[in-house]
């Protein structure tokens, strides 16, 4: 296996898990401790893997354009299925209810990821334009990061999750400082280092549920209840994760499958859920508020999305962003 294949493998396997997170906090919100513990890496990853894949494909922004249209935008505007429900409008006569739901897709009301994850890859594409060497680019990042931080502390650019997307920045920043010393990091912190970074990130942990009881950092909401604290662990965070997984051959091949098909589960999961409670009510089942119903929900959309994300693979791909049929398990390309 090629050292690109390797490197594929742990990052799609990175965000599987992010993703896996996602749907868990969908299906569990009361879980307060599971919100403290993961929302300093569970968003942030997201943003930090894209900034250490992106390719600015050479500044050619027609290119870079052409990309981001195939590859987000369309599986944005169709797994989204705004088209379905706009069907439906029409045939209820309810035509008022259309421009609402265009509305509430592109301001990122609804699936705020896919707007803000647009606006963030071009912003970094602009930046990485514009700035030709590694320590302008860095400050342009760190200063975009603190004006979305300004302006999300006043409730202001919340349009496509513009200031979100500026201080996702940041996060971005993260993956292209750590590919740009990958190697380094990788022989200077070792498991030693890392399990002293465990620690300190779970005592990070307990002076936040102590200092801040009740409270998480929101990366959707721009919240963020302490900038010393939270970016210490979302740091911390994501650096362990990326230093621990880095490189690894032997991981689950579905995670790194969800990974692979982020898009597919991010998007369809609510779908598959609601129709999950449907089917429950149909059949009388009430659902409980204990972790087992919970678990349950969890493995019943985990495998009706994977279905979808293999039928979607083997005859729509173009409607997955991507450009040929992915054999399962296999690492093909980086977004």
């Amino acid at each position: 296996m090629s050292k690109q294949s390797v490197r594929k493998q742990w990052i799609d396997f990175l965000r599987g898990i992010a993703m896996l997170l996602v749907i868990w906090g969908h299906i569990a919100p009361e879980q307060d401790l599971f919100f403290v513990i993961t929302s300093p890496f569970k968003i942030p990853l997201f943003f930090a893997i894209t900034g250490y894949v992106f390719n600015d494909r050479n500044g050619d922004w027609k290119i870079f354009g052409k990309k981001l249209f195939f590859s987000i935008i369309i599986p944005w505007l169709v797994l989204s299925l705004v088209w379905a429900r706009a069907l439906s409008a029409i045939v209820h006569n309810d035509v008022t209810r259309i421009p609402v739901l265009f509305y509430n897709l592109v301001s990122g009301k609804t699936l705020w990821f896919m707007p803000c994850i647009i606006v963030a890859e071009t912003i970094q594409f602009f930046i990485r334009w514009l700035l030709k060497t590694k320590r302008d680019r860095y400050i342009a990042m760190v200063v975009a990061a603190a004006i979305g931080l300004f302006l999300g502390r006043r409730g202001m650019a919340r349009f496509a999750l513009l200031d979100v997307a500026l201080v996702s920045q940041a996060f971005m920043l993260f993956g292209l400082w750590y590919k740009d010393h990958e190697q380094w990091l990788a022989e200077k912190l070792g498991l030693r280092v890392q399990a002293a970074g465990l620690a300190l990130y779970v005592l990070l942990i307990a002076v936040s549920i102590f200092a801040y009881p009740g409270r998480s950092l929101d990366v959707h909401m721009n919240e963020y209840y302490n900038y010393l604290i939270c970016g210490a662990m979302i740091f911390l965070s994501l650096l362990l994760l990326f230093l621990f997984f880095s490189g690894r051959r032997s991981l689950p091949r579905w995670i790194v499958f969800v990974g692979q098909n982020t898009l597919a589960f991010y998007m369809l999961h609510g779908f598959v859920r609601s129709a999950f409670a449907k089917c429950l009510s149909v059949l009388g089942i009430r659902r409980q508020p204990m972790i087992l119903w919970e678990g349950i929900e969890m493995v019943a959309v985990c495998a009706s999305v994977s279905v979808l994300a293999l039928i979607i693979n083997r005859w729509l791909p173009f409607i997955a962003g991507k450009q040929r049929r992915l054999r399962v398990y296999h690492n093909q390309r980086l977004r």
